[in-house]
């Protein structure tokens, strides 16, 4: 799965991109604590690719640091789910 987070302007973007990109259901709240609680309830594919990294870092930090943070944590705390996560 190829994520392009070139095109994000706020972190209410970033979360419709997410819930779009994963099949989050409806009821999805469009916050860190509920984004982890969908990720965690996704069947996700083998290879996450985020593209425009660097520009979600610069233009939103707090964002990109909670992104990855989500994806850090699920592979220290799901290994089994056994997804890679690219950062490019």
């Amino acid at each position: 799965m190829r994520i392009d987070l070139i095109m994000i302007e706020n972190e209410n973007q970033l979360h419709e991109l997410m819930a779009n990109c994963f099949g989050f259901p409806d009821y999805y709240g469009k916050n860190w604590d509920a984004f982890w609680d969908c990720l965690c309830d996704s069947d996700l594919p083998k290879v996450i690719e985020f593209v425009g990294s660097s520009h979600l870092k610069s233009a939103h930090p707090e964002s990109f640091e909670s992104l990855k943070s989500c994806f850090d944590d699920l592979s220290r705390e799901y290994p089994n789910i056994g997804t890679r996560v690219d950062w490019n």
